[in-house]
This record gives structure tokens, C-alpha cells and sequence, in this order.
């Protein structure tokens, strides 16, 4: 790498949640062969091979925003819900780390609304 790019890639990363070589090696930019309209704004590019690589700096701030969004609350009233078996282990941390519900595995309907349920949270 030159240095007028790792100039650039500094100057990138100022002002993200965690360095941008650390948020690259694991990963956070690779986003998959289909694009949905919603995810249209956040892709970065689209590499040779169709796949779509996500801008770090918008998911940066999409983040920032989720955070605020949550810190309203109380962690006991927050439930994350992880149906796919790649999800588990993120929410089943998240969770730890604020204290918030994990649900993983298949959503039982009626699980936060039916008063009846005997597992209701």
C-alpha cells in the first residue's frame, strides 16, 4: 500500500466505532450475490465476481443509530431474536454483554403478546 492510501484509509477510519482494519478483518463489509431496495444505499460496490461490498462507514452510523435507539431502554426490556443458526452466537453475546432477552431457534407466535402462554416474556 502507498502512503497516499494508507493516508486515505486513516483518514476513513477516523471517527468509526473500532479501527477500520480490525471492522475489515472480520468481515463486516462482505455482503452477499442478491441486493434488496433497502440494502441499496449501503453497498459500496460490487466486486467481479457479483458480489455486493457494503460501505463500512454508512454501517458505522447505521450502528451508532441502533445504539442510541437501545440506550433508551432498559436491557431487560429488550428481547434480540436469532431464527438462522449463524445469528445465534452474535445475539446469544449481545445479550450477555447488555443484559438483553435472547430468543434463538423458532419464534414462538404469541411469545410477547399472549397472556396465556406460559413462557410469555
Amino acid at each position: 500500500m502507498s502512503e497516499k492510501e494508507s493516508e486515505e484509509v486513516e483518514v476513513q477510519s477516523e471517527g468509526l466505532l473500532l479501527p477500520q482494519d480490525t471492522l475489515l478483518s472480520a468481515g463486516i463489509h462482505i455482503g452477499t450475490r442478491m441486493k434488496t431496495k433497502d440494502v441499496g444505499p449501503f453497498v459500496y460496490r460490487v466486486r467481479p465476481d457479483g458480489l455486493f461490498v457494503l460501505d463500512v462507514q454508512k454501517t458505522d452510523s447505521r450502528i451508532r443509530v441502533a445504539a442510541k435507539f437501545l440506550a433508551r431502554f432498559e436491557p431487560a426490556k429488550i428481547a434480540a431474536v436469532a431464527a438462522r443458526m449463524y445469528a445465534r452466537t452474535p445475539v446469544e453475546r449481545f445479550c450477555e454483554v447488555t443484559g438483553a432477552t435472547p430468543i434463538v431457534g423458532r419464534f414462538i407466535p404469541g411469545l410477547l403478546s399472549n397472556p396465556l402462554y406460559p413462557d410469555r416474556i
